[in-house]
């Protein structure tokens, strides 16, 4: 018995689709072909990904050693600072100290300063003090 000899009259085909559709092997060679493609372009994706990665883990390692050669030169340089503030502080002390210590000199038996002079002698110190500081 053949299906022709049913009768198939009654049924809607157009009512059931199963999402099976035929296709000719044109387009199953197209698809391979674009498959085989994209199978190509995520192989050299995942090669340029790694790459990638590989530079950013390097250029990681550049920055560090490079934040590490700042921190020394900045370290050095803070050093350097203190020091140099050290001095110009020691050279003010030695500069303003004596000055004020004589000032409270006797102030106790001697209220009163006779400082003739005093504007000459007030300048230079003043230049001393600024040559300092101005360093």
């Amino acid at each position: 018995m053949s299906i022709n000899e049913f009768n198939l009259n009654d049924f809607d085909f157009n009512d059931f689709d199963f999402g099976i559709k035929s296709v000719s092997s044109d387009q199953v060679d197209q698809t391979k072909q674009q498959t085989e493609k994209l199978d190509k372009v995520s192989a050299n994706s995942e090669n340029v990904s790694k790459k990638l990665n590989d530079i950013e883990l390097k250029l990681d390692e550049v920055m560090m050693v490079a934040n590490q050669n700042i921190n020394t030169r900045l370290e050095e340089k803070q050093l350097q600072l203190d020091v140099s503030n050290k001095e110009k502080f020691t050279k003010l002390e030695k500069l303003i100290v004596p000055l004020l210590m004589n000032l409270a000199k006797d102030s106790e038996s001697n209220p009163y300063i006779h400082w003739p002079n005093r504007k000459e002698v007030l300048e230079e110190q003043i230049k001393k003090i600024l040559t300092v500081t101005r360093e």
